[in-house]
């Protein structure tokens, strides 16, 4: 099941421990950033980035990125654009889930895929804790019902399996975890040079923990939420091109099942 202590490995059967640590997040940089990516560092890989979100350098940035800028009733702003021709959008504004604190980054766009296809990606951290809250609220003998503010996170974790394999490298499953309906649709999905762009955007707070990411192939769709932390014009910038290169390998890797 998805909670088990670890993950098949190449379908070996071999468990595999994750430790919650992002500590080593630097030598897996090093270990398969460097593999798919050269010598780029995230710098390079975020260029013109990491000044203040101000409204003209998000306008600047948008206009780089043909995406559209709009202001939601909240004052909050909203980018919208296309990958291969499929709309996605962004949203930066107020945390709806409990583990995130400050403001989130949400975004989603439209794949065409068949709504079987499952695939969570989600950091490794985040998943440990969602997992303990649920073992104590489904252990708590005080617990009479289910809490309707409980994240649906929770439910796809009890859902789905968990699995790892040996052409992304250990390292990676030290930072996130994948779950899918299938095995196959897990592989396909996470090219490595995906897998080292997930790396190289792996961030941590002002306390040293992971910041939370939840990415989603669902329901014909795509998902990401993050906090927007540091709450800066790189930490956009990063989401964005995770989104979009996941948006990619979804089309490309997984259209065997697109929606008819």
């Amino acid at each position: 099941s998805a909670s088990s202590a670890g993950v098949d490995r190449a379908g070996q059967g071999e468990s595999v421990g994750h430790p919650a640590s992002v500590n080593s997040t630097n030598s897996a940089h090093a270990a398969l950033g460097a593999t798919a990516f050269g010598a780029m560092d995230a710098s390079s890989q975020f260029p013109g980035s990491g000044g203040p979100l101000s409204a003209e350098a998000l306008a600047q940035w948008a206009k780089s990125i043909k995406a559209d800028v709009s202001t939601r009733s909240s004052g909050a702003p909203s980018l919208s654009g296309s990958v291969q021709g499929k709309p996605w959008r962004m949203e930066i504004g107020r945390s709806t889930r409990d583990y995130i604190v400050g403001k989130e980054v949400r975004m989603r766009a439209e794949l065409g895929l068949s709504e079987d296809v499952v695939v969570l990606l989600i950091s490794r951290q985040l998943k440990d804790t969602l997992e303990k809250a649920a073992y104590s609220v489904y252990t708590d003998p005080l617990q009479t019902t289910v809490d309707p503010n409980m994240p649906e996170e929770m439910r796809w974790l009890a859902m789905y399996e968990e699995y790892g394999w040996e052409d992304v490298g250990l390292t990676f499953f030290d930072q996130y975890a994948v779950l899918a309906d299938k095995r196959s649709r897990a592989i396909d999905f996470l090219s490595p040079e995906l897998a080292a762009l997930l790396l190289l955007s792996c961030r941590q707070d002002d306390a040293g923990q992971q910041v939370p990411l939840v990415l989603m192939i669902m329901r014909g769709k795509a998902y990401l939420r993050t906090a927007h932390n540091p709450a800066d014009l790189r930490t956009l910038q990063e989401t964005h091109k995770v989104f979009v290169a996941s948006c990619e390998s979804a089309i490309e890797r997984l259209s065997t099942d697109l929606a008819i």
